[in-house]
C-alpha cells in the first residue's frame, strides 16, 4: 500500500476531504480508495500523513484479506463443480455399463421382460435374459442366474450373457449352446454352478427346443393347463463340462404364453419353493389372452414383493396364433 496521491481538498487547512488511493503489493495500480472526512482544525502535517498511511494500509489489508476469501470461494465452488460433474460423468459411465449387461430393450412382438437387481445401489445383478434374433425367423431366449449377487456376480453374468448370444448366432441348437458355454464357464471364476434356460421358438410354426443347465423348468400354458418344460434337465453349469446335454422339442399352441424366470420370482423367505412355483402358475395361466407387455405387468405386480432378496428376471413370450394345419404336439426329447 502506497499513500502516493493523499491530497487535501485546499491548499493548507483541510477543509473537506482527504482521497487515499489502496495500492496493494503486486497491483501497479490503485484498487481502489478510501475517502475520508477532513477536520478543518488538522494540517495535513506530516504526523497526519502518517495517520492517515496507517489508516490506508489497514483498509488495503482488510481489501486484500476479503479477495482472498472470495477467491478461495470461487475455487472451492469451481473445485466442487468439477467433482460434482466428474462424478456424474463416472456414475453415467457405471450405469451405461452395467445396462450393456442386460438383454436387448428392443423386444420382437410377442416379447415383454421385466429384471430387478436385489442391491439397489446397481443395476444389474447375477440374473439375465435374453432374445437373440437369428436367421430364418427364428428367436434364441434365454434366461439365466449366477451364484451370488452384487457386482462379482454382475460381471461372470455379463460374460456368460455374451457368450450364450454368440453361440445362439452359431448353433441353434440349445444343448449345443449349453455344451459349449458348459466348457466356457469352466474358464469363467465365479461361473461354476450358474443356471441357465436356453430355447429356440419359431414363431411360424410354433416350434420349441429347450434344455436346462440346472434352471427352474420354463412354465407354458394355454390359459388353462399349465406345463412345466423339465424334459431336457442337466447339471448346472461347468459341473460335469463334457456330459452331453439333453434337449426336447414340443410346439407350442396358439395363442398360448411362455414364462422363463428366476428363482427370484417364486422364492419367499420361510416358503417352499414349489409354493413359489405354484403361485407363479395360477397367475400366469389368470392372465389367459393378455398381451406379453400386459401378462408381464400382471406377473410383477403379483409375484413381485417389495424387499427383493434375490435378483429377479423373467421373459414372456405370447405364441401368436397358428398357421392353419399346424396343431399342438407334446413335448419330445432329443433321442
Amino acid at each position: 500500500m502506497s499513500l502516493a496521491g493523499a491530497s487535501p481538498a485546499g491548499d493548507a487547512d483541510v477543509d473537506d476531504a482527504v482521497v487515499l488511493p489502496l495500492v496493494l503489493a503486486g497491483h501497479a495500480r490503485p484498487v481502489g480508495a478510501v475517502v475520508l472526512g477532513a477536520s478543518p482544525h488538522l494540517r495535513l502535517d506530516e504526523e497526519y500523513r502518517t495517520f492517515l498511511g496507517l489508516v490506508a494500509g489497514q483498509v488495503a489489508a482488510t481489501v486484500a484479506d476479503a479477495r482472498a476469501v472470495e477467491r478461495e470461494r470461487r475455487l472451492a465452488r469451481d473445485r466442487a463443480a468439477a467433482e460434482s460433474e466428474r462424478a456424474r460423468f463416472f456414475a453415467d459411465v457405471a450405469v451405461t455399463l452395467q445396462r450393456s449387461f442386460l438383454g436387448p430393450t428392443a423386444l420382437p412382438a410377442g416379447f415383454a421382460v421385466h429384471y430387478a437387481p436385489a442391491t439397489g445401489t446397481l443395476e444389474v445383478g447375477g440374473d439375465w435374459y435374453d432374445v437373440v434374433d437369428l436367421p430364418g425367423g427364428l428367436y434364441g431366449v434365454v434366461v439365466g442366474d449366477v451364484v451370488g449377487r452384487g457386482l462379482d456376480a454382475a460381471a461372470v453374468m455379463g460374460q456368460l450373457r455374451s457368450a450364450a448370444r454368440a453361440l445362439l448366432l452359431e448353433s441353434r441348437s440349445p444343448h449345443q449352446v449349453l455344451s459349449a458355454l458348459d466348457r466356457f464357464a469352466a474358464l469363467v471364476p465365479g461361473a461354476v454352478c450358474s443356471t441357465v434356460f436356453v430355447a429356440v421358438v419359431d414363431p411360424q410354426t410354433g416350434s420349441l427346443r429347450y434344455s436346462s443347465a440346472g434352471h427352474l423348468p420354463a412354465l407354458l400354458t394355454d390359459g388353462y393347463a399349465v406345463q412345466h418344460l423339465d424334459r431336457a434337465q442337466g447339471l448346472p453349469l461347468a459341473v460335469a463340462p463334457d456330459r452331453e446335454r439333453p434337449e426336447a422339442t414340443l410346439t407350442t399352441p396358439g395363442g398360448s404364453a411362455l414364462l422363463l424366470y428366476t428363482d427370484g420370482l417364486v422364492e419367499r423367505r420361510g416358503e417352499d419353493l414349489d409354493a413359489g412355483i405354484a403361485r407363479a402358475v395360477t397367475e400366469l395361466a389368470g392372465g389367459r389372452g393378455l398381451p406379453a407387455d400386459e401378462l408381464a405387468r400382471l406377473l410383477t405386480q403379483r409375484l413381485l414383493v417389495d424387499d427383493l432378496d434375490d435378483d429377479v428376471a423373467f421373459l414372456v413370450y405370447r405364441v401368436g396364433d397358428r398357421p392353419p394345419g399346424v396343431g399342438p404336439r407334446g413335448d419330445r426329447p432329443r433321442p
